[in-house]
């Protein structure tokens, strides 16, 4: 079976590289993004299972990004972001847009993967029953 595949938006920073690290150890295909003028095309490209964007480079570009992976009819990634803001604001905008989980910094790797592991668990159960529908 193939890796579960994860796309990274990030800052280019070493704290990034780790991450990326733990997530192939961990057994997912990982794939870092650090350009954001390109960021929607490699998700369109990739078809990640998730997206993991760092939203503290423009909050605003960040919500514009999960909005289009959202409108975007052939992608079907969850979206994880991370930021430093803890404001309920700044969590409410994201979620509005389409994120499905927002982890503040600092923030334990082994909870990013639980998250990661229960969101991709979570698509492929909507995808069953999906297919289970429409085979009845």
């Amino acid at each position: 079976m193939d890796a579960d595949n994860i796309l990274i938006l990030r800052n280019k920073d070493e704290a990034g590289d780790s991450i990326c690290v733990e997530f192939k150890n961990a057994g997912f295909k990982v794939i870092s993004v650090t350009d954001m003028e390109k960021a929607l095309q490699r998700v369109v490209d990739v078809k990640p299972d998730v997206v993991i964007l760092d939203a503290d480079q423009s909050e605003l570009r960040g919500i514009e990004i999960c909005r289009a992976i959202i409108r975007d009819g052939n992608v079907d990634s969850r979206i994880i972001v991370i930021s430093d803001k803890k404001d309920l604001h700044t969590r409410l905008s994201y979620f509005i847009a389409g994120a499905d989980i927002f982890l503040s910094k600092p923030f334990n790797v082994n909870e990013l993967l639980c998250e990661i592991t229960n969101v991709i668990c979570q698509k492929k159960m909507s995808s069953v029953h999906i297919f289970n529908a429409l085979h009845e």
